[in-house]
């Protein structure tokens, strides 16, 4: 009897399959550390050039800095390792959220193209003179104070989605399970008291505060209807299917009488 027979008795696995699994989780592994390289390289990039805006008195550079850092890389980096500490068994290079969807990439391309166009192509003799609109011009040209203020923001609203995230443990999924695990408990605890949803609620205020860091109007407005309609949507199918018999039932119900989604009208 051979090596691999004697193998596959003792394991009940085909030697073919567990070379595959092997170069599968090799290809996994690649991809996650060249995603976090990429991420890294990027990470110092945006901490050099929020740093030299800072230094140079350049707000528009200072805030793109920011940007990218916080509303980009800060978000996919937190991602990834709150799924890896919640669902390690689930965890794969997805996870950083990077190429989730074609709007989302759309979303994020017109916003940095609004950017450099309102900062380097239009005439600054079209532009909103701030010191005689000192209310519209703090949201609507780039300047120190309010990149440092959306950013605080974005970190604080974004921070309750990874912590809720973290709370939730394994229970939390990125994707509605439509059937309910033997392990999936109703959590009620922490931010879940008085949050039902508290990682949407943190996604959907992180996004309507991220544009106003580099002072995106049009995007901050675009993506915050959006979200809204995504979330009003996805909350309704979510809350239905645990409300189901074979779900929470009247657990959900009684938890949901008790507790608000913290997203205007939702």
């Amino acid at each position: 009897m051979s090596h691999y027979s004697l193998q596959e008795q003792l394991t009940g696995e085909p030697e073919a399959m567990r070379r595959m699994n092997r170069e599968l989780r090799r290809n996994l592994i690649l991809e996650t550390a060249l995603i976090a390289f990429a991420l890294g390289v990027l990470t110092v990039a945006s901490v050099y050039l929020a740093a030299f805006g800072w230094r140079t008195h350049n707000d528009t550079l200072f805030a793109l800095g920011l940007y990218i850092l916080v509303a980009h890389l800060a978000f996919h980096v937190s991602e990834f390792l709150a799924a890896a500490i919640t669902r390690p068994h689930d965890t794969h290079p997805d996870a950083f959220m990077m190429f989730h969807s074609r709007e989302y990439l759309i979303a994020n391309g017109t916003a940095l193209l609004e950017f450099f166009v309102e900062a380097y192509v239009i005439p600054e003799s079209w532009k909103l003179d701030p010191a005689r609109h000192s209310v519209l011009g703090f949201f609507l040209r780039v300047n120190f104070a309010s990149a440092l203020l959306f950013t605080l923001l974005v970190i604080v609203f974004y921070g309750i989605r990874v912590v809720s995230m973290l709370q939730c443990g394994s229970n939390f999924s990125l994707m509605i399970e439509d059937e309910r695990r033997s392990s999936h408990q109703l959590v009620t605890h922490g931010l879940y008291r008085y949050l039902r949803h508290p990682a949407y609620f943190g996604w959907f205020w992180r996004t309507v505060c991220a544009q106003w860091i580099v002072a995106n109007p049009f995007s901050a407005f675009a993506h915050t209807g959006v979200a809204w309609y995504f979330f009003r949507s996805r909350i309704a199918y979510e809350e239905a299917t645990l409300q189901r018999p074979d779900y929470f039932g009247e657990a959900y119900k009684n938890y949901k009488a008790q507790t608000v989604v913290g997203i205007p009208f939702l």
